[in-house]
């Protein structure tokens, strides 16, 4: 007996799968927004095949798995690591962020360096 697959979409989307962050766009010629916040909301969208009689995923552990992501970004400052036009140094527990003609200093448990080239 063969058993048949389907391919089935789920979508995740709750009020309380969200975090908070600080951030600047840094520009092409090197000029960057006013530092600033946003409050991001976080959904999931997955495809996959189940097969006839399979359970189509816990929710309970996708929901969960979101809120642990988002709490590793929320309430800090995100900084990027790879942008040719910002330049990062640690120095006695902060953070120097050199743009241009600005400087930053940020205590360094409030920022996460992340390996991109812009926020």
């Amino acid at each position: 007996m063969s058993q048949s697959t389907r391919t089935v979409v789920i979508e995740v989307a709750k009020e309380d799968i969200k975090f908070s962050a600080g951030h600047f766009t840094i520009f092409a010629d090197g000029s960057r927004e006013r530092l600033h916040g946003h409050n991001y909301r976080v959904r999931l969208r997955a495809h996959y095949s189940v097969g006839d009689g399979d359970i189509s995923v816990d929710y309970a552990e996708i929901k969960k798995a979101l809120r642990r992501v988002c709490s590793r970004y929320d309430e800090y400052m995100l900084l990027p690591e790879k942008s040719r036009h910002l330049r990062l140094q640690w120095m006695d527990g902060s953070i120097e962020a050199v743009i241009g003609g600005a400087r930053f200093v940020f205590p360094e448990g409030d920022v996460l360096v992340l390996p991109v080239e812009n926020i």
